[in-house]
C-alpha cells in the first residue's frame, strides 16, 4: 500500500473519528494527520513526535501503536490530554517494506458517548481523577506485577526506540541474574524467593540514572535487563560493578530470615541505528553467561 492510498482511507475514517493519523511507532513520529473539525476534513503532513499530542513531555506508557506493530493486530486504549479523554484504536499497515500504524482517535469525554459506563465512572469523579486512573491502567500494562519494574512487553516496545537513539549517542544494556536462585527457592520456598526478587529489583533501580531516562525491566525469572541511555562502555561497566557490589553487601530481611545473595552481570554497548534488537539481547546475554560460567558474582563487558 502507498501513502496516497492510506491518506484516502484516512479521510474515510475521519468522518467518524475526531482525528486520524499515521504513526511510525519505532521513531515515534506522526507522518500524516486528518482532523475532523468545524471547517471539514483537514489533511496535515507532520513530522512531530506522536506523544506531543498528549502534552505529557515523555513517551507514552503502554504504547498502543508499538503493540499493534509488534503483534500485527488491532488494539484499543484510553489516553487523556489536559481536558479531554480519547479512545484510540491502533491498526498496523504495511507501507512498502515497513509497518506503520493507523491511529483512530475518538473524543469520549462526553458521558453520552459511553453511556451508563461513562456516567458511572464520572458521576462522583472529577476529571483529574479520571486522567490519573487512565494513567495507572496504562502503567499496569507494562509493569511486572511482582517486582514493580517494567515487564518483558515494555522491553519489546521501548528497546527499538533506544536503538534509533543510539545513532546519536551510545547506549548500554546490562543483563543481571541472581546467582543460584534455585537454591533460594528450594531452601526457603517460592514466597521467600519472591521477596528476594523484589529486593533485587529495588536495588537495581536505586543504581540507575533517572535524569538519563535509564530503565529496568524483568526479562524473565530472576533475569533483569537494565538500559542505560547516553552511556559508553566504561561508564556502563562502572554502573554494573556498583550494582554487583551493592547486592553482594545486602542482608535481605525476609520472612524466612536474613538472606545473602550475589548476582552476575553482562554488559553490552552499542551506538548505531541498524542494530537488530534480537542481536543486542543475544550479545548482552552471552556476556552474562560468561560471567556465570567463570565463577559468578562478577561483571563481564565487551
Amino acid at each position: 500500500m502507498d501513502m496516497n492510498s492510506i491518506v484516502d482511507d484516512m479521510k474515510v475514517f475521519a468522518k467518524y473519528y475526531d482525528k486520524v493519523r499515521i504513526v511510525d511507532p519505532v521513531k515515534k513520529q506522526v507522518m500524516s494527520t486528518v482532523d475532523n473539525n468545524a471547517t471539514g476534513l483537514e489533511v496535515i503532513s507532520e513530522t512531530q513526535l506522536c506523544y506531543d499530542f498528549w502534552a505529557e513531555g515523555s513517551i507514552c506508557l503502554n504504547c498502543i501503536s508499538m503493540r499493534a506493530a509488534l503483534e500485527n493486530g488491532t488494539f484499543v486504549k484510553f489516553q487523556a490530554t489536559e481536558d479531554k479523554v480519547y479512545m484510540i484504536t491502533a491498526m498496523p499497515i504495511h507501507l512498502s517494506e515497513r509497518i506503520v500504524v493507523l491511529e483512530l482517535l475518538k473524543d469520549v469525554t462526553s458521558r453520552n458517548i459511553l453511556g451508563n459506563v461513562w456516567h458511572g465512572l464520572t458521576e462522583h469523579t472529577d476529571f483529574e481523577e479520571i486522567r490519573t486512573s487512565i494513567a495507572k491502567l496504562n502503567a499496569i500494562a507494562i509493569t511486572d506485577e511482582l517486582t514493580k519494574v517494567y515487564n518483558r512487553r515494555y522491553i519489546s516496545e521501548r528497546l527499538p526506540l533506544e536503538i534509533i537513539r543510539s545513532s546519536k549517542q551510545p547506549c548500554s544494556l546490562i543483563m543481571a541474574d541472581i546467582d543460584h536462585f534455585k537454591r533460594v527457592n528450594d531452601q526457603y520456598g517460592h514466597i521467600i524467593g519472591d521477596e528476594v526478587l523484589k529486593y533485587f529489583a529495588l536495588e537495581l533501580t536505586k543504581n540507575i540514572r533517572e535524569q538519563k531516562e535509564d530503565w529496568v525491566a524483568r526479562y524473565g525469572g530472576e533475569e533483569f535487563l537494565i538500559c542505560l541511555n547516553d552511556c559508553d562502555a566504561k561508564a556502563a561497566k562502572t554502573i554494573a560493578e556498583r550494582m554487583r557490589t551493592a547486592i553482594e553487601h545486602l542482608a535481605l530481611p525476609t520472612a524466612g530470615g536474613t538472606i545473602k545473595i550475589t548476582a552476575s552481570f553482562g554488559v553490552h554497548t552499542f551506538s548505531r541505528e541498524t542494530v537488530v534488537m534480537t542481536d543486542l539481547l543475544a550479545s548482552v546475554d552471552k556476556n552474562l553467561y560468561e560471567a556465570k560460567n567463570t565463577g559468578r558474582n562478577r561483571v563481564i563487558a565487551d
